[in-house]
C-alpha cells in the first residue's frame, strides 16, 4: 500500500512539473488549457494518495473521491489540509477553460501554485 501512495505522489509531482513547463512554453490557448488540466490532475493524484492509504483502493469517480475525502477531513490533521475543497477548487479552472472557452494565462498561473501547495502538503502529511 505504501508503494502505491508513494507512486501516486510521484505522479502528482510529475504532472505538476509538466503543467508548469507547459504553461511557461505555451503559445496557444490550447496549451494554456492543457497546463490547467495537468495541474488539476496533479491535485487529483495527490488527493487519491491519502484515500488509498485509508481505504486501500483508488476512488473510481470524482463523486467517490469527494465522498471518500469527507471522512478524513474530520480528522484534525487532515482537515487542516482541506483536501476535498482543494480538489474541487483545482477542478474549476480547467473545466471553465474547456466548457466556457475561457483561457487566461494569468488565471491559470496562481492555480498551478495552489496545486503545487496541495501536492507538497499531502507529501508532507504522508511522511512518517
Amino acid at each position: 500500500m505504501a508503494e502505491y501512495v508513494k507512486a501516486k505522489l510521484q505522479e502528482a509531482r510529475e504532472s505538476l512539473e509538466a503543467a508548469e513547463a507547459e504553461l511557461r512554453e505555451a503559445k496557444s490557448k490550447v496549451e494554456v488549457r492543457g497546463a490547467a488540466e495537468r495541474a488539476w490532475g496533479a491535485a487529483a493524484q495527490a488527493t487519491d494518495a491519502p484515500i488509498y492509504a485509508l481505504k486501500g483502493r483508488k476512488p473510481p469517480s470524482r463523486f467517490e473521491r469527494r465522498k471518500a475525502l469527507r471522512g478524513p477531513e474530520e480528522a484534525e490533521a487532515v482537515g487542516r489540509l482541506g483536501p476535498g475543497d482543494r480538489h474541487m477548487a483545482r477542478c474549476k479552472p480547467p473545466r471553465g477553460a474547456f466548457y466556457e472557452g475561457v483561457v487566461d494565462r494569468e488565471e491559470v498561473r496562481p492555480e498551478l501554485e495552489k496545486a503545487r501547495r496541495c501536492v507538497e502538503d499531502v507529501e508532507g502529511a504522508s511522511r512518517p
